[in-house]
């Protein structure tokens, strides 16, 4: 299945470095604020989804300072700058199982978490929502949360063999792991969210009763 041409703006728009593997979109975006605006700019599109889980990590032991890291198939690598996880996502398109069976739980909680749209998304997907019998997408976006540490970037000599590299880089995490403990300590810091959203083909097209029979609604994919 092609991908619709406002879906692909949307994405393309959004996610810094894209590419795509495996059925996936793979990015990032650039802020705490824009995580907000793509899921809004698709809804616009006919796409929509709902947190499955999430988990704070900011204060979390678990949240180590890091150089890489593998994440969804990615190697995240940012030029000896170390970074730490502080949040992780996952959600699910509305027309999946889960979402659905929730709904029918509490119809009212799921009118009120779409208040923060805008008018004319949020009064397309309370239309959109009605009838439907699909209730089993798979489609998936997981959302990972890193803050950077520019201050903190290891200037790596050359030539520089693996080991001396390992151990100045070891060496810089628990200097920046202390002074993240430290209360009186202010540490400079930048946001990435990366992101994997899965391609329209994991998207079968929703279906929604009318006169009777099933029809086609268009614009989701």
């Amino acid at each position: 299945m092609s991908e619709p041409p406002d879906r692909q703006k949307v994405i393309a728009k959004y996610l810094q470095g894209l590419r795509h593997d495996d059925g996936y979109s793979h990015g990032y975006l650039k802020s705490d604020e824009e995580p907000k605006l793509f899921e809004r700019s698709l809804a616009a599109v006919n796409e929509r989804y709902a947190v499955r889980t999430s988990r704070d990590l900011s204060k979390s032991s678990k949240s180590k300072v890091v150089f890489s890291m593998i994440y969804c198939g990615s190697r995240i690598s940012l030029d000896n700058v170390p970074f730490r996880v502080v949040k992780e996502t996952v959600k699910v398109c509305i027309f999946g199982t889960q979402y659905y069976k929730k709904t029918q739980e509490k119809k009212k909680e799921q009118s009120s978490s779409t208040t923060d749209w805008q008018k004319e998304v949020y009064e397309k997907k309370r239309v959109n929502l009605q009838g439907t019998k699909k209730k089993g997408c798979a489609a998936t976006m997981n959302l990972k949360w890193i803050e950077l540490y520019p201050d903190f970037q290891v200037d790596v000599p050359q030539p520089c063999g693996q080991t001396r590299e390992g151990r100045l880089k070891v060496d810089k995490a628990k200097e920046l792991q202390e002074a993240l403990y430290a209360e009186q300590q202010t540490v400079a810091k930048e946001t990435r969210i990366y992101v994997r959203i899965a391609d329209c083909s994991s998207h079968p097209k929703p279906w929604f009763r009318g006169h009777g029979i099933f029809q086609p609604k268009h614009g989701h994919c």
